[in-house]
């Protein structure tokens, strides 16, 4: 499902949950809290991987898994290349992700924050809900920032007005991804 690069500037795209989004550096905050056990943190492999395999080569994507605390999932410290080597390590990755914890993405968005150069686009997941000092803060700091930030509620709307409230905020958009019956 990647977007492939076209006009002008050779700017390519990025895919993940079907939302679509224009770049070439692309960062994911995504929940690994214990509510995403089993299915959802499935489904959220699935979807990365496809994400990360329709990127174009000369894209550059970082991966952020977040519960209570934060860690980059990938390698690297700084961003991965879209090489065939870059997503092959990062589908390793991908495949070791395990559901525990509580819900805090605010440690995840400081780690995306400093990367440089800045990322054209961030991802953020979600199945949960966090307090509204956490939207206030990541919406403080990305004042400055101005990177849009596409926030998808994963089967649950618990977190639905704090990431509506960050997506408009940032130019980014809402996405709600019900559950699969």
């Amino acid at each position: 499902l990647g977007l492939g690069g076209s006009g002008g500037g050779g700017g390519g795209g990025a895919s993940f949950f079907g939302v679509e989004a224009r770049g070439n550096r692309f960062a994911y905050i995504v929940d690994v809290s214990s509510s995403m056990e089993g299915g959802r943190i499935q489904g959220l492999q699935r979807e990365l991987d496809r994400s990360i395999e329709g990127l174009l080569e000369t894209s550059e994507f970082q991966i952020v898994q977040y519960s209570t605390d934060a860690k980059i999932v990938t390698d690297r410290d700084s961003w991965n290349q879209a090489s065939p080597t870059g997503k092959r390590s990062a589908h390793a990755h991908i495949g070791l992700l395990v559901a525990d914890g509580s819900t805090n993405p605010l440690p995840a968005f400081e780690i995306v924050f400093k990367l440089r150069p800045r990322p054209d686009a961030i991802y953020f997941l979600t199945d949960g809900e966090f307090g509204d000092d956490v939207a206030e803060r990541i919406i403080t700091v990305n004042r400055q920032l101005k990177i849009p930030i596409h926030c998808i509620c994963l089967e649950s709307r618990e977190g639905e007005a704090r990431m509506k409230q960050i997506a408009k905020m940032s130019k980014g958009t809402y996405t709600y991804i019900p559950p699969k019956n």
